[in-house]
């Protein structure tokens, strides 16, 4: 018999930053890359990754291949991610009027 055909959920949680800032960032660079290809949605106001598993041309092999592209991106996507991050926060706190920066403080 063949296979169900299964849509998997799931998303990276980095730990600073909007969540579905990141994880649509990801999937960009993904798609850019081309190895994979991953559809999203946004259940509830959060963006999600989905990965098609069980299409009778699916093997455990593309499965693995995949789980190792995402491993690999988000390690390193995690890091630009970081700096990016950190970039946009000190060019928004040079452009801030001290009044503004002493009150948030």
């Amino acid at each position: 018999p063949f296979p169900d055909i299964s849509v998997v959920l799931f998303r990276c949680l980095p730990e600073e930053g909007d969540r579905n800032e990141y994880n649509r960032a990801l999937v960009k660079a993904l798609l850019k890359d081309g190895r994979i290809y991953l559809s999203t949605t946004t259940i509830d106001g959060n963006y999600y990754l989905r990965l098609a598993i069980g299409v009778y041309k699916t093997h455990l092999e593309d499965v693995e291949f995949c789980l190792q592209i995402l491993k690999e991106f988000s390690a390193s996507y995690a890091q630009k991610y970081k700096k990016c991050e950190q970039r946009s926060e000190r060019k928004m706190r040079e452009n801030t009027p001290d009044f503004v920066q002493k009150r948030n403080e």
